[in-house]
């Protein structure tokens, strides 16, 4: 349990670093005109960088932990609610035909219109 317990508490405590990082400018005292300088800009982003970390080490290590709740039966696993076996819905083979009859018709007097096309072209001596 402690090998999740400790490296949860150092993500938190990074995070708590990383918001420090972020007040730390509005902290010292006020700039003149509100301009802030390269390094405080550079505080407050590197301390959002560390805030993402530490939440995304903290997400990691806490989902790590309750696996290993589940795996030693200290916690059950939610079920989800058995919906059984149920095959998906499908279309009649007439509604197919239905549906595809006049996509298939189209393109066959499209590809026929092209092939007398290009007969008539190669009669004529050209080329396409």
């Amino acid at each position: 349990m402690t090998k999740y317990v400790w490296p949860l508490t150092f993500s938190l405590m990074i995070v708590l670093l990383g918001g420090g990082l972020m007040l730390w400018p509005f902290a010292r005292l006020p700039v003149p005109q509100g301009a802030w300088g390269s390094v405080r800009l550079t505080d407050f982003w590197t301390g959002v960088g560390v805030v993402v970390v530490g939440f995304g080490t903290a997400w990691a290590w806490w989902s790590a932990f309750g696996t290993e709740m589940i795996r030693q039966g200290y916690r059950v696993r939610p079920s989800s609610p058995d919906v059984g076996a149920q095959p998906d819905p499908v279309a009649p083979a007439d509604d197919w035909e239905q549906w595809l009859r006049p996509l298939a018709e189209s393109v066959l007097r499209d590809l026929e219109q092209q092939l007398a096309q290009k007969e008539a072209a190669q009669a004529k001596g050209e080329r396409l």
